[in-house]
């Protein structure tokens, strides 16, 4: 089978790894990590790639760099084995390869991944953890490297170097993440692309060639309990809010009436307006409250399908608080959320700031100016985002307007040194609380309601429907729902996709499987009714536990083994034969008895004793 093409996108940064064959130490002393050095750095001088970041470890070399072509690349490493390898095996008197096969290398969206990419290799070191052998002194302001080129992305963090290397050396004291790390081991071994879901659609439509990493074998038979884990989520929910004082709200299903006399009722399609027109006029200016609410909401299909598409949310709102500290809170409790819902892994927190709404109103205008001499080649409904809402004409543009699109002005250029300021902030307490977040610059909302503070829980694990939770700052719409000036900010979870991604990670057949504690069984469908009123019995005098008739019909085995899956702790089993004793089965202390109907009580409450 011929091997697989390496992917070339002229651009785009690549991370790079080499291995040791069979994982054999690459260098055993400092004079080996010094003469690696001397080898990259005239391998930089001779094929000019633009290098960012490296790290040497015991076993690994992981380089990130812009190479200008994909030849050049090609001879970069192959320069770096012929240099290194002919010295490793003179000095330690062996033969044969140094390195394992074939270099592994994944691109790299940029800026969305970028640092996210550098931090990965700069946390990774040796087994004695020495930081000396990558550039993160370079980049932290320590000391200077000839040979590196900084990314325009780090470049960003800040206009002057001193500044740059402080905000570089707080993201580096939190942890990556699981989620981040997962994905670039998993696009490294397969030569993709790590980006966002909707990058890599657009690359794929131009290059007509897959990007993103597969997964392997074969699909498992498997029959989730979605009902369960639905469950599971919305108890989740009611504690995790209860616990940060939000009060339950319910919603009507309708919006707010018209005032055409036809009788044309219009389904609520989000929570929020809801939540505004039920709290803004009980509020009084100086009124602190924070509600939350779940249920189903409606939304359009598809114009291929058209009608009434119903799906849900649990969502909660804050108002009546400015700062940036309920932000952080509500993304607190999301990660917090997540976390417990053993989905961690799997989701990414994509965060921007939009500005004031008076500096999105100027970056919106700049745009239109920008694209107006091209409306002619944009077609009539980006002409329509044009007048309405620009930032849309950044996301997901033709291929035809690639490089229109690339040149046209970024948002960072019309924010004002407060809101910067107030970002910095946000991202910096995120850091300290240890969420891992990357900042996206061209991420914006699909409605212009929002300000300052926007960001979405992504995974590219979804095809359809891959942000699980959104939320933001959005006190332009309070204002312009309570009439009044009305600090606001929120988020809401879509349900649908939170169930859909546990289902496809396989934690909803065990993790949140039903809870039954007692299981009651019997051999004839002749004493289904003295089962039933065992089973009263011991819910009157145990309100607080599960008990589960099962009349399923299988072999009595069957359900035994199907109530030890279910995590029954007793099994209660009835005889066709009324003077035959019931059996009770404690499968925690592997007890066993034999007791009359009117004794089972008691002996349950031995057991639990």
């Amino acid at each position: 089978m011929p091997r697989k093409e390496r992917l070339f996108i002229a651009g785009l940064p690549q991370l790079i790894s080499l291995r040791g064959n069979n994982r054999e130490t690459l260098f055993a002393d400092e004079e080996d990590y010094r003469f690696f050095l001397q080898c990259l750095k005239r391998a930089c001088g001779e094929f000019s790639p633009a290098l960012h970041a490296f790290a040497l470890l015991d076993t690994r070399i992981l380089l990130l760099l812009s190479p200008p072509d994909k030849t050049s690349l090609a001879r970069f490493i192959q320069h770096l084995g012929r240099c290194y390898v002919p010295y490793f095996n003179k000095k330690y008197q062996r033969s044969g390869a140094l390195l394992e096969g074939r270099y592994h290398n994944c691109l790299i969206e940029s800026p969305t991944y970028f640092l996210v990419c550098q931090k990965y290799l700069e946390t990774q070191t040796g087994q004695n953890g020495d930081c000396r052998w990558n550039s993160y002194p370079l980049h932290a302001g320590v000391e200077s490297v000839s040979f590196l080129t900084p990314h325009p992305s780090y470049l960003a963090l800040a206009p002057d170097a001193p500044s740059r290397a402080q905000r570089y050396r707080q993201f580096m004291a939190t942890p990556l993440g699981s989620a981040f790390t997962l994905r670039i081991e998993e696009c490294l071994q397969q030569n993709c692309v790590l980006g966002t879901l909707q990058f890599c659609r657009e690359l794929e439509e131009r290059i007509h060639h897959s990007v993103r990493p597969r997964h392997s074998g074969r699909p498992r038979k498997h029959y989730p309990n979605r009902l369960s884990y639905w469950s599971s989520l919305e108890q989740e929910a009611h504690d995790r809010f209860t616990g940060y004082a939000y009060r339950e709200i319910r919603l009507s299903l309708l919006e707010q009436d018209t005032p055409d006399e036809a009788l044309s009722p219009a389904l609520r399609s989000e929570g929020t307006p809801g939540c505004l027109r039920a709290i803004a006029p009980r509020l009084n200016p100086d009124d602190i409250t924070r509600v939350w609410y779940q249920g189903p909401m409606f939304r359009p299909q598809h114009l291929e399908h058209p009608g009434i598409e119903q799906f849900h949310q649990i969502g909660a709102e804050a108002f009546g608080e400015a700062g940036i500290e309920i932000e952080l809170e509500q993304l607190l409790i999301q990660y917090d959320m997540i976390r417990q819902l053993k989905l961690a892994p799997l989701l990414e927190l994509h965060l921007t700031t939009l500005g004031s709404p008076a500096e999105l109103a100027s970056y919106q205008e700049a745009l239109r100016q920008y694209f107006s001499p091209f409306s002619i080649v944009l077609g009539e409904e980006r002409r329509r985002l044009l007048v309405s809402r620009p930032e849309q004409l950044l996301v997901s543009p033709p291929e035809m307007l690639a490089e229109l699109v690339h040149a046209a002005p970024t948002l960072q250029g019309y924010l004002s040194p407060e809101s910067r300021e107030r970002f910095e902030t946000l991202t910096a307490a995120l850091e300290r609380a240890r969420i891992p977040f990357t900042v996206t610059p061209r991420l914006f909302p699909e409605r212009s309601c929002y300000s300052h503070t926007f960001y979405e829980w992504q995974t590219v694990h979804l095809e359809q429907r891959n942000v699980v939770c959104r939320g933001g700052r959005y006190d332009e719409l309070a204002r312009e729902i309570a009439g009044y000036p009305l600090p606001a900010a929120g988020f809401a979870f879509m349900v649908e996709p939170l169930v859909q991604l546990a289902e496809n990670a396989r934690v909803l057949r065990q993790e949140f499987a039903e809870k039954v504690d007692i299981s009651i069984l019997s051999d004839s469908t002749t004493n289904v009714p003295e089962a039933i009123r065992l089973g009263n019995l011991i819910r009157s005098r145990y309100p607080g536990l599960a008990v589960f008739n099962d009349f399923s019909g299988l072999r009595l085995q069957s359900r035994i083994a199907r109530a030890k899956k279910r995590g029954s702790r007793f099994v209660i089993t009835l005889h066709q034969d009324s003077q035959r004793p019931i059996d009770l089965c404690d499968f925690e202390t592997d007890l066993r008895a034999q007791c009359r109907e009117d004794e089972v009580v008691a002996q349950l409450k031995r057991w639990f004793n």
